[in-house]
């Protein structure tokens, strides 16, 4: 369901109208199509939109989220009904709604009854701004050029049987023979860390197979620092701010495959990156339907495509580069 932070774009139209062709198609064959229109009233966009609207001001952002999610609510309402669809506009449902909460709370409590709920730690998206966690639906990606680091490190271990500051190559061997060695930090007096296996997500042929690993910050560093059974601490306070916890140990991870190395002195290559979040809301309504029911909520999936600007950039709210439906429907129809 659409956010209740403010106007539809087109972008929401298309997909109601898609829908709405769907349900017709379906209703003229003669089958029962309820389709219930829903809000989400939950999340970032929400509070996001009241702390710009309230800058300066001190407020109860509870209660203020809450109003202004209802009167969008309405406001959005009446833009649908501008498209004639196959509903009923006075049935619909809020997330916001104590009924509505109170039956995820339920399925909550069915998922722990059957041992598949557990407490954990895992890295999640977060807004250092509104100190808040985010989905991973809600990040946004913006094509970036950035800079690759990369470090000469020394090694604590005498690998070659001696102490040389060289830095020709002496032989090619596979990566596996560094796994455990430990070495000092590039710039920082009395860090050093080690060495451990990084093949599970490390490309072949992308930089030295030689990278830094920042456990509190990225998927793939936090599962190999559980796989090596290390105590893994966030040295970030909520508002952004490194703590005295930075300190810690610092881990190079590595590809088991054909290295070549210089005397002692290797490169580290520290880089960061991301995968969107494609069909996450998908996957999420099949898991737990199959818990609570057996079977899945759905029979098939339909995914279409963004509405796009002249440029081929994806239309949105944040970017400014949306078209108000209601003037087109004023010029078209």
């Amino acid at each position: 369901p659409p956010y209740a932070n403010g106007k539809l774009h087109i972008g929401h139209f298309l997909n109601f109208i898609i829908k709405d062709i769907i349900v017709r198609f379906q209703a003229s064959e003669g089958k029962y199509t309820p389709f219930l229109l829903g809000w989400d009233t939950h999340g970032l966009p929400i509070e996001h939109k009241m702390i710009q609207v309230h800058q300066g001001q001190k407020i109860n952002l509870r209660q203020v989220c809450h109003d202004f999610a209802l009167s969008q609510v309405q406001t959005q309402k009446e833009q649908l009904k501008k498209l004639g669809l196959f509903t009923n506009y006075e049935k619909y449902y809020i997330t916001l709604d104590k009924e509505y909460e109170a039956e995820q709370i339920r399925v909550f409590g069915e998922m722990a009854k059957k041992g598949l709920v557990y407490q954990g730690f895992r890295p999640i998206y977060w807004s250092c701004g509104h100190e808040t966690a985010l989905a991973e639906a809600e990040i946004e990606y913006l094509e970036k050029k950035d800079t690759s680091l990369y470090f000469k490190i020394r090694l604590a271990d005498i690998f070659f049987g001696k102490e040389n500051q060289k830095s020709k190559v002496e032989k090619t061997f596979l990566g596996e023979k560094l796994l455990e060695l430990t070495y000092f930090h590039p710039y920082r007096k009395r860090v050093w860390g080690y060495i451990v296996d990084g093949s599970d997500f490390i490309k072949e042929g992308e930089g030295t197979g030689l990278v830094h690993l920042a456990p509190a910050f990225g998927v793939e560093d936090f599962t190999t620092a559980k796989k090596e059974k290390l105590v893994i601490e966030c040295p970030l306070e909520p508002n952004g701010l490194f703590n005295e916890k930075i300190g810690v140990l610092e881990l190079v991870a590595l590809i088991n495959s054909q290295t070549v190395l210089g005397q002692d002195i290797m490169d580290v290559w520290l880089d960061s990156g991301g995968q969107d979040q494609f069909r996450g809301w998908f996957n999420s309504s099949l898991i737990t339907a199959v818990i609570l029911t057996g079977r899945a909520p759905y029979q098939q999936v339909l995914s279409h495509g963004f509405v796009v600007d002249e440029k081929g950039h994806k239309m949105s709210k944040s970017l400014g580069n949306v078209l108000d439906p209601e003037d087109l429907i004023k010029q078209f129809g």
